[in-house]
């Protein structure tokens, strides 16, 4: 079987991609050491213009990590980011 370039276009986007999980890990002393909690934490997907925060949530942990789940449709550049949520009182 013979595929054309124009068959492979669009191969990863989210008419051809229902549901994909993304799982990863973030070691548990870099959390503390940063003094965040694993909620900061998040995944993000380049849309082309802009970092999008995916649906992330945490799994599990162990001694080592804590690891998380994000949820696309599409694949691109990805990263893990972290950010402190702002209280004021």
């Amino acid at each position: 079987m013979q595929i054309s370039g124009s068959d492979l276009s669009g191969f990863a986007i989210p008419k051809n991609i229902k549901e994909a999980v993304i799982m990863f890990r973030v070691e548990n002393s870099w959390i503390g050491k940063n003094n965040l909690r694993s909620s900061d934490i998040n995944f993000a997907g380049w849309d082309g213009s802009k970092w999008i925060i995916l649906e992330t949530s945490e799994k599990t942990n162990d001694s080592t990590y804590t690891y998380f789940e994000a949820y696309t449709n599409s694949f691109s550049p990805f990263a893990i980011t972290a950010e402190k949520e702002n209280v004021t009182s």
